[in-house]
């Protein structure tokens, strides 16, 4: 072995050790960080359970959390329903992700992973043995990638982004870029993933971000929120998502009665966490009047969603959606409301975020810097129909151009050339 990949290795597994041990002491006052370890020490149980002496033709998906799940839902739908003979086993890596998806439909068994151990990852390869992974975007567990590796099981990661600061492209990244070398097959969303991958000697695919196809079926599958729409009458509606501290400071500096009442304008502002501090936060800040959903009361201004499961559906009522994250957290999605047709808004940080890039550049979405300019966009949406209008149609004809990345990986993971070396 390669002294550089032997030390790394140590180093590696040095470093799970500590992640696990942090991890540990973080349950100690974290409940979801409880609930995650309680999953964990049930996994082998379960996947015994399920697979344990059964002869089952198995593809395993893997998710680190609910938004990567999301992505590949579209990509595991198709595979379960062109391959209905197959199981399909869905490990998570976070609780929000099992919590929210443990009875998925289509998941013959759902599960967390548990910690990149050399003898967990073999042990969960020898119990359920996969024909093929298919992991989402950003998940490389060192031990796993190469058990499977070693027992012939192809590996495919999808819908990936990679960038020259990721640690593949360092003097001292040899263990990660031994580990691009496990995957069987990678698809990249774009051409500058593609190059970077080339340069250390590595294949790729260009596919299109399967979110795009999650976000697709949102609209057929939206529940009816006739709250919402009596709440917003003859009025305009603006969304607010999914927003951290930062965005509310924003936010709530150009939020004025005389704004809202000048347009007839009302607000469903729904913040990223529902603790009842964060809610708080909001309504401390807030100069009009406001109430919690659980709670509606119609003449309000403001309407402070306190519970989950109904943002996505709420976009239908939209007039125009600000997308919080985009200050700082990481911005959150900005899919949702577009395939609705809604002009999207978002603070500046989206380097990471190639949806929002092109969203901003198909002009389906305004880029937010200050409260200076929210107060200037939204503004601009209140008096002009014509721009909430094309707005609306760009950022809805932008995700139509992106969509499709599902069909494209499985027709050619499934594809007759690679049977031999795939499946």
């Amino acid at each position: 072995m390669d002294i550089r990949i032997f030390a790394s290795e140590i180093i590696y597994n040095i470093g799970i050790v500590l992640l696990e041990t942090a991890i540990r002491i973080h349950s100690m006052w974290s409940l979801k960080t409880q609930k995650m370890l309680s999953g964990r020490r049930a996994t082998f149980e379960v996947l015994q359970n399920v697979f344990s002496g059964k002869n089952h033709k198995t593809i395993w998906f893997h998710c680190s959390s609910l938004g990567e799940f999301e992505q590949g839902r579209p990509l595991l739908e198709l595979i379960k329903i062109q391959k209905p003979d197959y199981k399909i086993l869905l490990t998570f890596y976070s609780s929000s992700g099992y919590e929210m998806r443990k009875n998925y439909p289509y998941a013959d068994c759902v599960t967390y992973l548990p910690a990149d151990y050399s003898t967990d990852a073999l042990k969960i390869i020898k119990i359920v043995n996969p024909e093929m992974v298919f992991i989402v975007k950003y998940e490389f567990w060192y031990q796993l990638i190469k058990k499977l590796h070693e027992n012939n099981i192809p590996v495919v990661l999808f819908s990936s982004f990679f960038y020259p600061h990721h640690i593949f492209f360092k003097p001292y990244g040899y263990l990660f870029r031994k580990m691009l070398a496990y995957y069987s097959m990678i698809f990249v969303q774009d051409s500058l993933s593609q190059s970077l991958l080339q340069s250390i000697n590595i294949q790729s695919y260009i596919a299109n971000d399967t979110r795009f196809d999650t976000v697709l079926n949102l609209p057929a599958n939206r529940k009816l929120m006739p709250d919402i729409a009596h709440f917003k009458g003859d009025g305009i509606l603006w969304i607010i998502g999914s927003t951290h501290p930062e965005d509310v400071d924003v936010i709530c500096n150009m939020l004025t009665p005389q704004l809202l009442k000048k347009y007839n304008l009302k607000i469903l502002w729904a913040p990223h966490e529902i603790e009842n501090k964060d809610l708080i936060y909001i309504e401390q800040r807030l100069k009009a009047n406001s109430a919690r959903y659980t709670n509606l009361k119609y003449d309000a201004d403001i309407l402070i969603m306190n519970n989950i499961g109904y943002l996505a559906s709420s976009y239908y009522y939209a007039d125009f959606v600000y997308i919080g994250g985009g200050f700082k957290g990481g911005l959150h999605s900005i899919l949702e409301p577009a395939v609705y047709s809604k002009p999207v808004l978002f603070g500046p940080n989206i380097s990471k975020y190639r949806e929002a890039q092109l969203m901003v550049d198909a002009h389906g979405a305004f880029i937010i810097e200050n409260s200076a300019s929210l107060s200037q966009k939204i503004i601009l949406l209140c008096e002009d129909i014509s721009t909430r209008t094309s707005m609306g149609h760009h950022a809805y004809q932008m995700i139509i151009n992106n969509s499709g990345g599902s069909k494209s990986i499985y027709d050619t993971v499934f594809a007759s050339q690679y049977h031999s070396h795939i499946i």
